[in-house]
């Protein structure tokens, strides 16, 4: 039987074992509790069942106090694993970057920026929105707990393994200043490439191909179509993700892209009929690794 002391809490591991027993202890299904934590029946699980990942603060706190814990213990313990995993990121990036030296300074071809050194001026360039009447900055954020935290979730899934997020919302949702709200929060040691010009999707394919892509990067598509819906160029831009996607040597990465349902209902179809032709073969079987 685990002990509940967030004192104990040494690794993530220890944090969703607690939490199940906290869960457990309460003695209420998934719906009833969520309901009364307010937070999302898939937030639940996550935390008691997901091993890797480390809650947000606020969900954390809704979280134990809907058990009848004090709170700040356990964001203490969050604080302490957060910390240790900043520090290993940071000793696995000097590591791997004593390991790739010589091939940087050979081509100088590294690909974006470090997200923690961004300011929201730099977000402008991802094309998040600016205030209204305020260039230069954006408005205040405005959290939406269930969503949030299930994007902040997978993006911060990315440092186990590379893999694809894709957010589907139709216009002036806030796809892009989420997906930049959640690198900010869980992965500002990365950097984040915005791969634009001289085209965009030429402007991957080319950088794929000649792996310039760097580990611990976020490749940012934000209006992914415009990669993608090309019958020629988009199938082999979806080809070459995939097989970076699937090539541990050259990870973790993280492909975050945004787009429209419409789009993303052309692109991922599954055609009619089982051997109908698809004029996007390779961009459904990358949309499929999306969560």
């Amino acid at each position: 039987m685990v002990s509940i002391d967030p004192v104990l809490i040494q690794s993530s591991q220890d944090l969703a074992a607690q939490l199940a027993a906290l869960f457990h202890r309460a003695g209420l299904g998934e719906q009833a509790f969520a309901h009364k934590a307010r937070i999302g029946v898939g937030t639940v699980r996550s935390m008691i069942h997901d091993p890797v990942s480390i809650p947000q603060g606020a969900t954390l706190a809704k979280f134990v106090k809907a058990c009848g814990e004090d709170p700040q213990p356990w964001l203490d313990a969050r604080g302490r694993l957060l910390n240790t995993k900043r520090d290993t990121r940071r000793e696995q990036r000097v590591r791997e970057d004593s390991q790739r030296e010589p091939r940087a300074e050979a081509d100088n071809t590294l690909l974006g920026r470090v997200i923690g050194e961004l300011s929201e001026r730099d977000a402008l360039t991802l094309e998040v929105r600016a205030a209204p009447g305020a260039a230069g900055s954006l408005p205040v954020y405005l959290y939406r707990r269930e969503f949030d935290d299930r994007l902040r979730e997978e993006v911060a899934g990315a440092v186990g393994g590379s893999r694809l997020v894709m957010v589907v919302g139709d216009s002036s949702t806030g796809k892009t200043r989420a997906c930049w709200e959640a690198i900010r929060a869980e992965l500002p040691d990365w950097r984040v490439w915005h791969p634009v010009a001289p085209q965009r999707p030429t402007a991957l394919l080319r950088a794929l191909r000649e792996g310039r892509v760097a580990a611990r990067t976020v490749i940012w598509l934000n209006e992914t179509q415009d990669y993608l819906q090309d019958a020629q160029v988009g199938e082999q831009v979806a080809a070459e993700l995939q097989a970076l996607l699937a090539d541990d040597a050259r990870g973790p990465v993280l492909v975050l892209g945004s787009m429209w349902p419409d789009y993303w209902k052309v692109l991922a179809r599954t055609p009619e009929a089982a051997a109908a032709p698809h004029p996007h073969r390779a961009v459904r079987a990358l949309l499929d690794r999306a969560p």
